[in-house]
């Protein structure tokens, strides 16, 4: 048998990214890559490029390490933390790193000068959707110049008008990555892109609703929190 560890299907791309400094410290400490089964192919597909993990085609049939559901619930810290401080009961780690995603350089993003809008929510539960998504008047008040979309199809249905004079990208989420290397501005409400953009260090404003800080803060070096309704 050999150690791996389970994204489950009920935890998104925020909560997987949040384990990844975690789990690049594990590679070092075993001298290879992490095997990981990904229950949701898109969020393995934000890993293709990880020299890090090494994608299971079949889920082992005993227990992994552990899963995509290290999360902080008492929120005295940012789950990236969590999660490093609760493997280092276990193995020997270095000193904790940055999240990490792929940046997708292999597409190319015809666009230039822009701010990239996000809307993302990982159910459509009303209570869920209540905790995660602002009021239009807050993504209003950034949509000057070159404006750009990218989320899923229901992300942007969701939205009804809000950004229907803009370039939209859905369905591809390499392609979702790709946009947020390159974009100018990142404009989104809590949700696992704004993760993946705090990963790549980029100029992000986080319109953030009602979901709990600091347990679902990003590290990114260059994000913004603005509280909303």
């Amino acid at each position: 048998m050999f150690e791996y560890i389970h994204q489950v299907w009920n935890y998104g791309l925020g909560n997987f990214i949040n384990l990844t400094p975690t789990i690049r410290l594990l590679s070092d400490h075993l001298g290879r890559p992490v095997p990981v089964y990904f229950d949701l192919a898109f969020i393995r597909d934000c890993f293709l490029d990880c020299e890090f993990i090494e994608i299971l085609e079949t889920k082992p049939a005993y227990d992994p390490i552990f899963t995509s559901g290290l999360v902080n619930y008492s929120n005295d810290c940012p789950d990236y933390i969590h999660a490093y401080k609760m493997v280092c009961n276990r193995y020997p780690l270095g000193e904790l790193t940055h999240t990490y995603v792929d940046r997708c350089e292999d597409i190319k993003v015809k666009e230039r000068d822009y701010t990239l809008f996000i809307r993302g929510s990982g159910s459509e539960e009303p209570i869920y959707l209540s905790k995660k998504i602002p009021r239009d008047e807050y993504y209003r008040e950034y949509m000057e110049g070159q404006c750009i979309f990218t989320g899923s199809e229901t992300d942007l249905e969701r939205s009804g008008d809000l950004f229907k004079d803009m370039v939209c990208h859905t369905g591809d989420i390499r392609q979702s990555l790709a946009l947020i290397r390159d974009a100018d501005l990142v404009v989104t409400n809590d949700s696992g892109l704004a993760h993946a953009a705090g990963a790549m260090n980029r100029k992000m404003v986080v319109l953030w609703k009602n979901t709990s800080l600091p347990k679902n803060a990003n590290p990114g070096l260059h994000t913004t929190f603005r509280m909303c309704h």
